[in-house]
């Protein structure tokens, strides 16, 4: 994804560069299914920028379609392991500041909230068994810190801890660490 907007695919040789979805501007958030020969993506309107709404399509561009619509931010789409599902996050639709998590089938179908915290919850990505979902929240004391959501119990466990931001995390492919960004360094 360019800075305007743009969406690009490239060979992992940086051969074959090409630009995808060439009438859509304003993308953002790209995440490819590991099983299935698609992409997801965030869409923002074109001129009111508090809405965007999450889109599928074939990894060539082609036949894309909105999976989410209405009101608000959608974005941060990200397939389930086994590509049947998408984690994305959603903007509260009485507080700006509020972001939830919430989870939908492939097809955009049976669209549910996941978190209810008054919080900024984002950057979720699925445990590899898919029973899990990780993500960056600041619920408690305004600092981004990782959580893990247990998607059978909907308990939420707190990971990290430490005062510097920690966001945008992924499990490694055993689902028995975690990489995520940091600037405890400064």
């Amino acid at each position: 994804r360019t800075n305007n907007g743009q969406l690009f695919t490239i060979d992992i040789n940086g051969q074959n560069e090409e630009e995808i979805l060439e009438s859509f501007k304003n993308i953002n958030t790209p995440s490819f299914s590991n099983t299935h020969h698609e992409i997801v993506f965030t869409r923002f309107h074109p001129i009111l920028i508090d809405i965007s709404d999450i889109w599928k399509s074939a990894v060539d561009g082609k036949s894309p379609r909105v999976l989410t619509q209405g009101q608000g931010l959608k974005y941060q789409p990200s397939f389930s392991p086994r590509g049947d599902r998408i984690v994305f996050v959603r903007s509260d639709d009485k507080h700006r500041d509020v972001h939830h998590l919430w989870i939908m089938d492939a097809d955009g179908k049976d669209q549910r909230r996941l978190t209810f915290d008054h919080s900024f919850d984002s950057s979720p990505s699925f445990s590899h068994d898919q029973d899990k979902i990780i993500f960056a929240s600041n619920r408690q004391d305004d600092n981004y810190e990782i959580y893990i959501l247990d998607l059978n119990s909907n308990d939420i466990k707190r990971i990290t801890h430490h005062p510097k931001l920690d966001t945008h995390p992924h499990f490694s492919p055993d689902d028995h660490k975690i990489v995520f960004t940091s600037n405890r360094s400064g």
